[in-house]
């Protein structure tokens, strides 16, 4: 290996220079990005540039659910560290480094987190999931595991990711890990060919690295073939005709392997050096080290090239022909657009008028179910006042000899019965009056906004503008909230308006009256007296009873058209605030995508002078990135 080692240095010495010209091209694509106004893909650029300037090295594993990468990897470091998956495990990557005995680091979701060390025998108390396989939270973001593996040497880094294939977050997880890593070890199984999910991960994620022989191949569990020569002889068939078009111009044998994990496993902790060699891991490690050794600069640039120069390829290809079709809209054609987008105005206007009136309708249907619930109320109290004080037993003795006791009685259960009747007449009746509304409410006010939406999205002359403000969720309501950046939660949201409007559910009416229901009963029973009666006998308690009820309805006369008042006054207020803030929003709307259009129209009427140093501004940076893709292309191969 001592020639490797050599080699390696030299090859060392040479990839600081040819990494500096790959950040210089990284960094010009980059600022083309933004000139070009894509700041995203500007920043992801900066990304990628920013990972070349690092010197540590990351080979990622990965591979589908229950291919062996777990039990790799452990034959690799000689123990049974990482749990071996027989169960799904958590959307945790863990990552190998160099160290001087095993130690193992749970690092935080939360930056604010401490770092937790935990016994390396306890790993998978973490990494594993309970029996059934279900999602189990997890409040750590990484696992970092410190191993003397001498392959880690010289800041190499050895991750385990979550299986592929087998639940959704963690496919996000594995995947989103793809653009750090420098190398990447694709574990197969032998017992199964390559299926469709496989072949599409290495034609949409994989085939630029393959290509440029940063992705190493395993068909592991080699063992289970059996020594079989045909079973042998048709994997390598398989693997050749599925994975060789793959791989050129790499020739297979440098970066395919066969190999059986687990024997390596037993072999390397028995310290059986034929056994070992036998298992077809030595082979792998050896190709890996030598990889290292040789060519690690060009692995290591290899990555950051491909990408650069497939973004600058995506300028060239969608972004910069995009703005050359905008600025080349004929100048004829512009009087004709303003004349259609005067048009377009006037038609938003009219659709938030129609927002408006629709609020405004439901508002006085509200006033008018409210009015009828309080005169249902009113009725039935009057209606069947007589009946309850009359149901109060005295007695002809209580009556004659203890008028104020019979008051007393009369009095109480009449108080119980008003608050008990109110209490049920808002929890029940006045919601049951509003239902409907609320019902009918949510599909106008939903169809009123598609329709708004509709037309804003129809901007004449401006299909960024269309594009940019398309809709995309099925709840109108929340998405005026998301165009105009509105947390749906706040307190002054329209959702949250609606939600608890009583136009629409009845439940900020219904807190409202009961809130009254206590000082009401007592305005009206207060006002229930006897005193002053001439009371005997029989027809003593039945006066009782008549004076009770008269003085009830005296209360009641004074007390419901209170209760109405205030239930009118938090409508009003609420369908108010509602309607201020839907159209205060469809007003923001409207002037955002006029102002918009505005602009790509006064664009348009700079001139011809202007319009053509655009373009030959666009040709400039058009033959720029050519050249800057070409010369990343070529540093990744």
């Amino acid at each position: 290996m001592s020639g490797a080692v050599g080699r390696g240095a030299a090859a060392l010495a040479a990839h600081h220079a040819a990494r500096a010209q790959i950040g210089a091209a990284l960094a010009a694509v980059s600022a083309a990005a933004r000139a070009l106004g894509v700041e995203t893909r500007a920043a992801a650029v900066d990304v990628v540039a920013a990972r070349l300037r690092e010197d540590d090295f990351r080979i990622l594993v990965v591979g589908e659910f229950k291919r062996g990468k777990s039990t790799l990897i452990n034959a690799m470091l000689g123990e049974a560290l990482l749990p071996a998956r027989l169960a799904p495990c958590t959307a945790l990557i863990t990552r190998l480094r160099a160290g001087p005995a095993p130690r193992v680091r749970l690092h935080p979701l939360d930056p604010a987190g401490a770092v937790v060390e935990l016994p390396p025998a306890r790993l998978a108390e973490v990494l594993r999931l309970p029996p059934d396989g279900g999602r189990m939270e997890s409040p750590w973001a990484w696992v970092e595991v410190e191993h003397p593996l001498p392959l880690l040497e010289g800041g190499v880094e050895l991750i385990d990711s979550p299986g592929l294939n087998e639940h959704a977050e963690r496919d996000r997880v594995a995947l989103g890990a793809l653009p750090r890593a420098d190398a990447l070890v694709l574990v197969l199984s032998a017992e199964m060919p390559l299926g469709p999910a496989e072949l599409e991960l290495i034609d949409r994620e994989l085939a630029d690295r393959a290509a440029a022989r940063t992705v190493f191949f395993v068909w592991n569990r080699y063992d289970a073939l059996d020594g079989d020569p045909e079973a042998q002889a048709a994997l390598w068939a398989a693997s050749a005709a599925l994975l060789g078009p793959r791989l050129a111009p790499t020739p297979a044998a440098e970066r395919v392997f066969a190999l059986s994990a687990r024997p390596a496993l037993r072999a390397r902790q028995a310290g059986d050096a034929a056994a070992l060699a036998a298992s077809g891991l030595s082979a792998f490690e050896d190709a890996l080290r030598v990889a290292l050794a040789e060519e690690r600069g060009q692995l290591k640039r290899a990555g950051p090239a491909r990408a650069g120069a497939r973004a600058a390829e995506a300028l060239r290809a969608d972004v910069i022909p995009a703005r050359r079709r905008a600025l080349s809209a004929p100048i004829s054609a512009l009087e004709g657009a303003l004349t259609e987008r005067a048009a377009w105005r006037d038609r938003l206007s009219s659709r938030r008028a129609r927002l408006a009136g629709r609020l405004a309708l439901h508002a006085a249907a509200t006033r008018e179910a409210v009015r009828a619930a309080v005169a249902q109320l009113s009725a039935h109290l009057l209606a069947q006042a007589p009946q309850v004080a009359a149901g109060v037993e005295l007695g002809p003795l209580l009556a004659a000899l203890r008028p104020e006791e019979a008051e007393r009685r009369v009095a109480e259960a009449l108080r119980r019965w008003v608050e008990q009747t109110l209490r049920g007449w808002a929890e029940g009746a006045l919601v049951h009056a509003l239902s409907a509304l609320r019902d009918q409410l949510v599909t106008d006010l939903n169809d009123e906004l598609r329709a708004f939406f509709h037309e804003l999205d129809g901007a004449p002359a401006a299909a960024s503008t269309s594009t940019a403000l398309a809709l995309r969720g099925p709840d109108p309501l929340d998405e005026l909230l998301g165009r105009l950046g509105v947390d749906p939660g706040a307190e002054d949201a329209p959702s949250a308006l609606l939600g608890g409007l009583p136009v629409v559910l009845g439940a900020a009416l219904t807190l409202g009256a009961l809130a009254l229901v206590g000082p009401l009963a007592a305005a009206v029973t207060a006002g229930i007296s006897v005193v002053g009666a001439v009371l005997s006998g029989r027809s003593a308690a039945e006066r009782a009873a008549h004076d009770a009820v008269e003085r009830l309805r005296q209360a009641l006369a004074a007390a419901l058209p209170r209760l109405e008042a205030e239930l009118l006054l938090q409508a009003d207020r609420r369908a108010g605030a509602l309607s201020a803030r839907i159209d205060s929003a469809a007003a923001a709307l409207i002037a955002d995508a006029t102002e918009q259009v505005d602009a790509a129209h006064a664009a348009l009427r700079a001139g011809r002078a202007e319009l053509a140093a655009a373009l030959a501004d666009l040709d400039a940076q058009d033959a720029a990135l050519a050249d800057l893709e070409a010369q990343l292309r070529a540093a990744a191969t």
